[in-house]
């Protein structure tokens, strides 16, 4: 059994992503999971493991939470998409990711 290495518990949680990475933007991903430290994304794309991209979460159409722009760092890559590490949380993102955990 493998280790678990993470900090922060992960929400299964699908919600789309706009993913950009160097000249690509992608909008069409969503995420498996997410928490304060990170998500798993299924994307058709597959930056290089440790490059920096930017993603944004559109929250929920009934939900009014402005959608959150975060610099990530590519942890991992699998057929189906890729793993992300947050680089910093701003005051402001933690508060509206913490409103799409527990509302």
């Amino acid at each position: 059994m493998q280790r678990e290495r993470r900090w922060c518990l992960r929400k299964p949680i699908s919600l789309t992503v706009k993913l950009h990475s160097g000249t690509k933007t992608v909008t069409n991903c969503t995420t498996q999971d997410i928490s304060l430290e990170g998500f798993f994304l299924e994307t058709d794309i597959r930056p290089d493991p440790a490059s920096t991209i930017e993603v944004t979460i559109m929250p929920p159409a009934q939900q009014s939470i402005e959608p959150i722009q975060l610099s990530a760092r590519v942890v991992h890559t699998t057929a189906d998409g890729i793993g992300i590490v947050i680089h910093e949380l701003s005051i402001d993102a933690v508060k509206t990711m913490r409103q799409l955990f527990y509302k």
